[in-house]
């Protein structure tokens, strides 16, 4: 019977090594780009709001500068959807990069001067419930899977 006990025991222990070396293992970078989405600073926004999505990037390669984003604007209360690219940034390229992403986007208009994409509201007087889609290619011609940021409210103002 102790020498049951002790051969459970010492199963148990190999086993528990096995599990804890495995989980412990260095994630793998695919060849194929990986977004991920991370946040969005908030849940409602009024015109002229800034809206900021965060992404983490992963690519074997690294090579994705002067490739585009592709975003999607989708729209669930009949207003107005679109697709559009915005530029990556100039990323050195380093095998198995590991980067955040900062997707700056405004509601309506951009104030004067300030270089990042806006979309419009809805042409109705009733608020819009959106969400964003975003995916890119990098320039081995890999295509990353789409990311989709929560729905947000989009007020009429």
């Amino acid at each position: 019977m102790k020498a049951k006990l002790s051969l459970v025991v010492v199963l148990c222990v190999l086993a528990f090594g096995f599990i804890t070396i495995s989980s412990c293992k260095k994630q793998t970078i695919s060849t194929k780009p990986i977004l991920t989405f991370t946040s969005i600073n908030g849940t409602t926004f009024a015109k002229g709001d800034l809206i900021e999505v965060k992404m983490r990037l992963t690519d074997k390669e690294g090579d994705v500068s002067e490739t585009a984003l592709i975003w999607e604007k989708v729209s669930l209360r009949n207003c107005i959807s679109l697709i559009d690219t915005f530029a990556m940034p100039v990323i050195p390229e380093t095998r198995d990069l590991d980067a955040e992403l900062n997707f700056p986007v405004y509601y309506d208009a951009s104030p004067p001067g300030i270089p990042y994409p806006a979309f419009p509201g809805c042409i109705t007087p009733i608020d819009d419930s959106a969400y964003f889609r975003f995916w890119f290619t990098d320039k081995a011609g890999n295509t990353s899977d789409t990311v989709q940021t929560p729905v947000f409210i989009l007020l009429k103002n």
